[in-house]
């Protein structure tokens, strides 16, 4: 049997959709898996911004992971996303999220990956009836993201980076958000068949976003009070084997401290996910 390894950035039968005000740097940091074959899953994820905003995100995810040597591989990552709330409903593709991770140390003591990719503006947004940012169904924009990741014995322990692509034009109110920074904890255990990861999560934007005001005349750009404060999640997730190829997942994320602000539509007061796996 293949030494455990870290899958980082995302692992398809245990990642989680947007759970964490997720630009995309919460899918840093992997879970633990003794088996380095190439997979497939999809996913139905539902969560809840909270009564302020009132708005609803249901999405169907498709990953993968494929595997390019004993040492390194690549992990895909894609969302089909509908949000309804009191200003109406979007739906549409999400989007795509591409990273090489490669692993750097690997012995009975310590496994460590290094991690970094893109997340790349295949969004689709409604024009016919243009709903503000936190109605659709992604950024718009191309991000950069970056990491490490390390396990000692059940502990793992990651932290990332992601650098926002600039400002979005496609959708009022044509937000440029700050950088998010992420530092993340988790333990594992099993309980019988079923593999059990408690995790916690701090984000922390690093800088304010910032937004268009129309005054008439000109257009100027303000940046957003408060919109560069961090967030503690708490996440707990959980696979079943079905047979040595496939699995069965699920997850339940909320915040200990939670955003107030939620422009950019990925504030959640709770997410939960199911799907399954196919390994080959």
């Amino acid at each position: 049997m293949k030494k455990l390894v870290i899958i980082f950035f995302f692992i398809p039968f245990y990642y989680l959709t947007a759970q964490c005000s997720d630009a995309g740097v919460c899918s840093i940091g992997g879970h633990v898996t003794e088996s380095n074959k190439n997979s497939f899953s999809v996913s139905y994820n539902y969560g809840y911004s909270g009564s302020i905003d009132d708005i609803k995100y249901q999405s169907i995810n498709f990953s993968s992971k494929l595997f390019i040597n004993d040492k390194s591989y690549i992990s895909l990552f894609l969302p089909l996303g509908k949000q309804s709330g009191p200003l109406g409903s979007t739906s549409g593709l999400g989007d795509l999220i591409a990273i090489y991770n490669y692993q750097i140390i690997n012995n009975d003591d310590l496994n460590m990956f290094l991690s970094g990719g893109l997340k790349i503006a295949t969004s689709s947004f409604n024009k016919n009836n243009l709903l503000p940012q936190a109605y659709q169904s992604g950024l718009s924009t191309n991000d950069i993201l970056a990491g490490i990741s390390f396990m000692i014995s059940d502990l793992n322990f990651s932290a990332g980076y992601q650098i926002a692509g600039g400002r979005n034009t496609e959708v009022f109110p044509e937000l440029k958000r700050g950088d998010d920074l992420l530092i993340k904890g988790a333990y594992q255990f099993t309980f019988s068949d079923l593999q059990v990861q408690i995790e916690i999560l701090y984000i922390k934007r690093v800088c304010k976003s910032s937004v268009i005001a129309y005054n008439g005349l000109s257009n100027q750009y303000y940046d957003i009070v408060g919109s560069d404060q961090g967030q503690l999640n708490l996440q707990l997730v959980g696979s079943l084997p079905l047979n040595e190829n496939a699995n069965l997942f699920g997850s339940f994320a909320l915040p200990f401290i939670d955003r107030k602000i939620n422009v950019d539509g990925l504030t959640r007061k709770f997410s939960v996910e199911f799907g399954a796996s196919y390994n080959f």
